[in-house]
């Protein structure tokens, strides 16, 4: 058991070291998925619109500037009395009689209308904020929501990544199946030919021929269908990159995953569940804000008179607004407020714990495939040479011609047992690399 503990150790350091070198050959066709894809544009644009908020709620610090202007004709309505005759008339009569003159002339009684006619008022009004404190809360909101926008951005990146490098794996398979096939084809060709030679001498009866070509036909059928697979997932890889994948894309690959010291990064995931706290924090801190005081001032600049007159004027004031009662809404807001964060802290945890079962099953399933892939390797080569042994049997007529059709079936099988569990290894590193956030998202 330790000696098991001590090569499992070893082999996940083998892994370890390297996997930024492997993922550096995969990266040209990562970073094309990143610009092709129209789903990861359309999150680019609104991470550009939340930093276009963030922008806003920084400019909210600053003075408004406003121009109104309103103008009113009236006719009816109610009206005031204004005795100005009765008030002064009599008046003016004893200064007349005093001076002798008619200097001082009657007054009539005014009837006043309450809607003013024929009247404009226009004004230039400035608001610029001093205190308010929900201002400072809104810019870090917004912050938090171009982190939060960022985030959903380099998980989409991510899981692109892995499917890119799945599909890439699959081009792989799908290629190295076809190689087998057009090997075992040139393999029954060369049987084939002494087969003909060795029935026109009598030595093989003619039923030999007809197998080996039954078996031609027969691995003839699975190169098609290798082939249909190849192109189906090149068909794939061009569509989540817009290139197609070169015949030597991958030469400078290992032969199965291993390579250069990399580390665990926190997955998007958690830091996405750690900005959605800190957002619902900034609830309860508005709030805690609810008795504090708003401070802003507000300056007008205009004129307004009758018939269009010119009667200009400044006018400033400030505007204080402070909380005095509302029932406990706000404490229940605040309260509600926790409970969000409370409920987002659990699913932090609950997350957690889902990724390091992730990470754990990614490990032991790469372990597995890169095993089961190092125990095929030999038998490719026992196969190798049993077909050879077979083969120089067979036309030395010391075999018989199913000895040979059984061995050339094992080598082919064996081949794909081997090439199969090889990408196999490569897949399960893809998803090993998703689950650790080894690539580096920009």
């Amino acid at each position: 058991m330790k000696f098991l503990k001590f090569t499992l150790v070893a082999l996940i350091a083998g892994i370890t070291t390297g996997s930024s070198a492997q993922t550096e050959v995969l990266q040209p066709h990562i970073e094309k998925a990143w610009l092709k894809n129209e789903a990861l544009k359309a999150k680019t644009f609104d991470l550009n619109a939340a930093a276009w908020n963030h922008k806003e709620a920084k400019a909210m610090y600053g003075p408004t500037v406003g121009f109104n202007l309103g103008y009113t004709l009236a006719t009816g309505g109610r009206n005031i009395s204004f005795p100005v005759g009765d008030l002064l008339n009599p008046v003016y009569n004893t200064l007349n009689s005093l001076t002798g003159t008619q200097q001082f002339s009657n007054l009539q009684n005014q009837e006043i209308n309450f809607f003013p006619n024929n009247f404009y008022d226009a004004k230039v009004v400035i608001n610029q904020p001093i205190y308010y404190p929900d201002l400072a809360l809104n810019q870090k909101l917004k912050v938090l929501e171009s982190e939060a926008k960022s985030l959903e951005v380099r998980a989409f990146k991510r899981q692109l990544s892995k499917e890119v490098m799945t599909a890439t794996f699959q081009v792989e398979s799908s290629r190295a199946l076809q190689q087998i096939y057009q090997e075992a084809t040139v393999l029954m060709s060369e049987a084939k030919r002494a087969t003909q030679s060795m029935v026109k001498n009598e030595v093989a009866p003619i039923y030999a021929l007809r197998r080996i070509d039954a078996q031609m036909a027969q691995i003839e059928g699975q190169y098609l269908e290798a082939t249909a697979l190849k192109n189906n997932a090149q068909n794939y890889f061009q569509f989540l990159t817009g290139d197609t994948l070169g015949n030597q894309a991958l030469n400078t690959l290992e032969e199965l995953p291993l390579g250069g010291i990399t580390s665990q990064r926190l997955r998007e995931e958690l830091l996405q569940l750690q900005t959605a706290t800190s957002m619902l924090a900034l609830a309860t801190d508005k709030e805690n804000n609810f008795y504090k005081p708003r401070l802003g001032a507000q300056l007008s600049l205009g004129s307004q008179a009758f018939n269009f007159g010119w009667q200009p004027y400044v006018l400033m004031g400030i505007n204080l607004d402070i909380n005095l009662f509302d029932n406990k809404r706000h404490s229940f807001r605040k309260d509600a407020a926790k409970a969000r964060m409370e409920a987002q802290q659990a699913q932090y945890s609950h997350t957690q714990d889902l990724i390091h079962l992730q990470v754990t099953n990614a490990e032991t399933n790469l372990l597995t495939a890169i095993d089961q892939a190092q125990k095929f390797a030999p038998r490719v080569s026992a196969a190798q040479q049993f077909y050879k042994d077979s083969y120089t049997r067979y036309k030395e007529g010391n075999a018989s011609y199913l000895e040979l059709v059984d061995a050339q079936t094992q080598l082919t099988q064996t081949q794909i047992q081997y090439q199969l569990s090889r990408y196999n290894a490569w897949i399960k590193w893809s998803e090993w690399v998703y689950a650790l956030a080894i690539i580096n998202i920009p």
